[in-house]
């Protein structure tokens, strides 16, 4: 639920993506985008090499001839539109424009993340020394983005660079003005676009890829991971409460002579009832303590396969064993009621 609720700082929300192998996709970009931008029901269209706009390799930069000053980044390909497009925004300095013609070859965005990896303080106009072992091209800075998760929170967000270079992106990222509104409306925006698809790529399939999917993909395994426990966990429950139940109605046989002369000394049903649904209470109570490290450390193990994790708080152990000891009173509390009201002169008369 943390993984699948947590800010990605990237608004994905009605977002699809169409991937391509074209070679020289910029010779087909802004006409397809504004061909795609004709129909109301789409907001935005952006290039990029992936529909998360991180699906660059890694590579070296240096900001000074000295070695300790090199740094191993993800370069990341998009045009000028999809940054305000993902909701994505420039904390520092600005973004790509079309105004400018020097951004598509020596500026750079770089993110938070790179910021701190360079130790920069004020990245706004520095130039890099030497870029993907390259030291005749030395883009500049001209924007600084907020850090965002590429991937699923299984892994920690890398200093990353983006270069606005429309020839080195692989898929066209469509955002859906509506996308919860009715069907119907949903299918005649995914009708245009797969006609707009078929116009520029009539051999190729139409395979659109949705961000929604992209994220439940990431998780899946948690997802089975977590299906697996509830169901053992519940069968787990069931199993116990029969057995709990069974050995209270063994105990209760066992001790049906004391609760009657219990009962014949005066003893109320109420105050026999607490005596014997407190042995259970101490049961749960030991089995509580026992289980509790244990359940910590697995919880911890399972978590630490993550970069951006939720916290274990104690409250949530000692709320889990308060269920744990209602789940317990309520399957013995038949068999103990019904023992402390049993009738004396019947439990004591084969004695």
């Amino acid at each position: 639920q943390f993984a699948m609720k947590k800010d990605l700082g990237i608004n994905y929300n009605g977002v699809l993506a169409l991937h391509h192998r074209e070679p020289n996709p910029q010779k087909f970009i802004p006409q397809m985008k504004a061909r795609l931008l004709q129909h109301p029901g789409v907001e935005a269209v952006a290039a990029a090499a992936d529909i998360n706009g991180a699906a660059g390799s890694q590579g070296p930069v240096m900001i000074d001839d000295s070695a300790k000053s090199k740094r191993m980044v993800r370069y990341c390909f998009i045009d000028e539109d999809f940054f305000p497009m993902m909701g994505i925004p420039i904390v520092e300095g600005r973004n790509f424009s079309r105004d400018f013609t020097l951004d598509s070859s020596l500026s750079v965005i770089v993110n938070q993340a790179a910021v701190d990896a360079l130790g920069w303080t004020d990245p706004i106009g520095k130039r890099f020394k030497s870029f993907n072992e390259d030291s005749t091209l030395r883009p500049v800075v001209i924007g600084v983005i907020r850090d965002y998760n590429y991937y699923s929170i299984h892994w920690k967000i890398e200093p990353a660079i983006f270069l606005c270079r429309i020839e080195e992106t692989g898929t066209l990222v469509v955002k859906l003005r509506n996308p919860g509104q009715d069907t119907i409306a949903n299918s005649a925006v995914m009708q245009h676009i797969e006609t707009v698809w078929n116009e520029f790529f009539p051999s190729a399939p139409f395979e659109p890829e949705f961000a929604s999917e992209r994220i439940k993909g990431w998780y899946a395994n948690e997802n089975r991971t977590m299906q697996l426990f509830l169901f053992f966990a519940v069968l787990s429950v069931i199993i116990s409460c029969l057995g709990l139940y069974g050995l209270s109605s063994l105990m209760m046989e066992q001790r049906i002579r004391e609760i009657g002369i219990r009962r014949v000394l005066g003893g109320s049903y109420e105050s026999i009832s607490r005596l014997l649904l407190s042995q259970y209470i101490r049961l749960v109570l030991a089995g509580g303590i026992v289980a509790a490290p244990v359940a910590w450390f697995l919880a911890r193990n399972l978590l630490d396969g993550f970069a951006y994790r939720t916290g274990i708080s104690p409250i949530m152990l000692v709320v889990a064993l308060l269920i744990t000891i209602i789940v317990a009173m309520l399957t013995v509390w038949h068999r103990v009621f019904s023992a402390a009201r049993t009738n004396p002169v019947d439990a004591l008369k084969y004695e």
